[in-house]
């Protein structure tokens, strides 16, 4: 969908005390093409993973913070840049999340194992959670992963640039 048709959906999901449960908020960075492609045509499956990798398998990769979107941004991702970049807000579906806390190459979510079906009830997971080191997970910041691109919308997009002075990873990493 475009931006304008993706915040009408939002819209339709959010409340009147917000976003229903399983819809989450989340950050996407890419080049200036990318967002552009992403803005008018939606998430493409086709291009998961081209520009920065695929830790957990092929889909809609969004952030929970803005700096880790940042990462990727530009025309060069994890790599000083002081000229403008863009990030997308995207609203996504995630729904019962699975909670990976080690690589994986999936084309969807796995399946729950027959004891997590017991003990909670899901029979499927709609998306992957990426945990964070600190949660025991293989990442430095928390990432939501959906595998259909109906499940993530653009809402926003915001266009930036790093001070000159800035002293994030990012600008610090010596490029």
């Amino acid at each position: 969908p475009s931006l304008r048709e993706g915040m009408k959906l939002v819209r339709l999901h959010a409340g009147s005390e917000g976003f229903d449960e399983g819809m989450l908020l989340g950050w996407h960075g890419a080049s200036d093409e990318a967002i552009s492609n992403i803005v008018e045509k939606g998430f493409n499956l086709c291009c998961a993973g081209t520009g920065a990798g695929s830790m957990f398998g092929r889909g809609v990769y969004l952030a929970e913070n803005s700096s880790k979107a940042d990462l990727y941004a530009g025309p060069y991702s994890h790599t000083a840049h002081k000229g403008k970049m863009s990030v997308i807000l995207a609203a996504a579906y995630c729904g019962n999340m699975y909670e990976a806390k080690t690589r994986g190459n999936w084309m969807e979510p796995p399946a729950p194992t027959a004891a997590q079906t017991q003990e909670t009830g899901i029979r499927r997971f709609d998306s992957v959670l990426g945990q964070s080191r600190a949660e025991g997970g293989v990442v430095d910041h928390r990432e939501y992963i959906v595998f259909d691109k109906a499940q993530a919308v653009p809402i926003a997009v915001v266009t930036y640039r790093h001070g000159a002075a800035c002293k994030c990873s990012r600008c610090c990493s010596g490029a």
